[in-house]
């Protein structure tokens, strides 16, 4: 007979989902800007793009179109507008791209006509790509106007403070496991077949790590070593810390 669940695993679950279910409601949200940008900017769809656990890719984070969004493919950075512009930060606006990724196209079935690629920047940082492409079935023809681009760099801009909010809150909810896991670890209610700690790389524990130091600092110590890391950054010639406060 299967051992009965305890309240405390329960909990561990619930909570568990909880921060899953967080998450997803930002994802929504960044979703939803998409939508809505799509429609003020005038085109057919609009996606927002990430980098990918592999460095060579970017990949779909969210997008109007719903083959995009529930396939997430990836895009190669290297030979693709949308890499030029992650790497590049210059935004793009262009019919008729050659040099578009034309795997996507093939996915969707939809031939790309006209095209913007926005960064989406965090301070000094390229967080990923806000696209546009292509003109809705509403009498709006021909390429994008400046209006339309300014108003899409706009939204890439409330695009990029959520993405940054999910990196963030997706940060602080590995750390969160991690604890969760090193209580279970040492607690001997738990049955055997507990849930197991999840993979983490080792500069993610020292990530971690900093930042729990960090929390149990007071302001005037908060200020030494804000200063003192950006002596140590200026050394590896690291463009700013901004990135290092939450």
């Amino acid at each position: 007979m299967a051992s009965e669940t305890s309240k405390w695993e329960v909990l561990f679950q619930s909570f568990e989902q909880s921060l899953e279910s967080s998450l997803l409601s930002v994802k929504g949200q960044i979703h939803d800007l998409a939508v809505e940008a799509s429609d003020e900017v005038g085109s057919l769809e609009s996606s927002i793009l990430i980098p990918d656990k592999d460095p060579n890719f970017l990949r779909f984070f969210v997008s109007v179109n719903q083959t995009l969004e529930s396939e997430t493919p990836q895009v190669p950075i290297q030979d693709s507008l949308v890499g030029y512009v992650y790497q590049t930060g210059q935004l793009i606006a262009v019919d008729n791209p050659e040099d578009y990724y034309r795997a996507v196209d093939e996915l969707t079935g939809t031939e790309t006509q006209e095209y913007i690629a926005i960064p989406l920047f965090h301070q000094s940082r390229i967080l990923g790509v806000h696209t546009f492409m292509n003109r809705p079935e509403d009498g709006r023809k021909g390429s994008f106007t400046p209006e339309e681009m300014d108003t899409g760099q706009n939204y890439a801009s409330l695009a990029a403070v959520l993405l940054r909010y999910y990196e963030r809150l997706e940060f602080l909810h590995q750390m969160t496991r991690s604890e969760l896991n090193q209580v279970i670890l040492q607690s001997t209610a738990f049955s055997s077949n507990a849930p197991s700690p999840g993979a983490s790389t080792e500069s993610s524990h020292l990530f971690m790590e900093l930042i729990q130091k960090v929390e149990n600092l007071s302001p005037s110590e908060l200020q030494w070593v804000n200063e003192l890391v950006d002596v140590g950054l200026k050394q590896l010639n690291h463009p700013g810390s901004s990135d290092l406060e939450f």
